[in-house]
């Protein structure tokens, strides 16, 4: 008779296959523990930061977290000597800005063409609105932010206030105005409402003294905002009559009226 507790070598290896072991003969019940195999261990995906330079232009703060956590060299520039803060100053990134600048960046890098971040934000036409322009501005300014010129060496150079050009122009501020045009501020800079030049904004708001100013420098009475509308557009539509008058003196033409001529 054999001997039921001896169990075939094939039985065992069998059972072990299945992934559980028979404690005890069939003449009694079977007690089974269930053997599971091993699950692999999940490991923490890591993310793997893009360029700096695209993280700052992009906006994704996840990622330039990720390059400071990682230690990367945040004043690296690209092509034409462009740092990482030019980039979040010029697109409109505050929260980039604060966080770059908290850790250590250089506040006045310059560009090859000695532009700073500062300069970035004064020509930008990213921004939204004549505030968050000035928000930025003023954001840099605290902390030693300054314009290339104002770094130069030599005779001190006229400093453009905080407040934009064409925030300037619109609110009716000639003081500002005459502060940028003596900073050397390009008065035909598009951006602010209507993504137009400071003298679209005087004109909206009917600022004779400052369309006569802007003129005077030299910008283009017939200069056209992104939708094709001139200054004398935007003064006829506002019902700044007297404004109307005196850019048709200058020569000022609507744009449709440019268009005929093209014609």
């Amino acid at each position: 008779m054999k001997n039921p507790y001896i169990i075939p070598a094939a039985m065992i290896c069998a059972a072990i296959l299945a992934g559980f072991w028979i404690l005890k003969p069939s003449s009694e019940p079977q007690e089974v523990i269930v053997v599971k195999p091993p699950q692999p261990v999940q490991q923490p995906v890591q993310r793997t930061p893009g360029l700096l330079s695209m993280a700052a232009i992009d906006g994704d703060i996840q990622d330039i977290k990720l390059h400071i956590a990682r230690g990367s060299d945040l004043n690296a520039k690209i092509y034409d000597g462009i740092a990482p803060l030019h980039w979040a100053a010029f697109f409109g990134h505050k929260e980039i800005v604060e966080l770059l600048i908290a850790a250590g960046v250089d506040v006045n890098a310059k560009k090859d063409d000695g532009e700073t971040p500062m300069d970035m934000v004064i020509k930008s036409t990213s921004y939204d609105g004549h505030q968050d322009k000035e928000a930025m501005a003023q954001l840099l300014h605290k902390h030693g932010g300054k314009r290339g010129e104002e770094l130069k060496g030599g005779e001190p150079v006229a400093k453009a206030p905080a407040i934009s050009i064409h925030s300037a122009a619109f609110r009716g501020n000639i003081e500002a105005i005459k502060q940028h045009i003596a900073a050397g501020t390009d008065v035909e800079v598009k951006g602010g409402l209507f993504k137009g030049t400071p003298l679209h904004l005087a004109a909206y708001g009917g600022r004779k003294e400052i369309v006569e100013l802007l003129i005077d420098k030299g910008a283009d009475v017939n200069a056209k905002s992104d939708d094709g509308r001139t200054p004398l557009d935007r003064a006829i539509a506002f019902e700044q009559t007297e404004t109307a008058d005196l850019l048709r003196k200058h020569g000022g033409k609507t744009g449709e009226e440019l268009k005929a001529e093209a014609k």
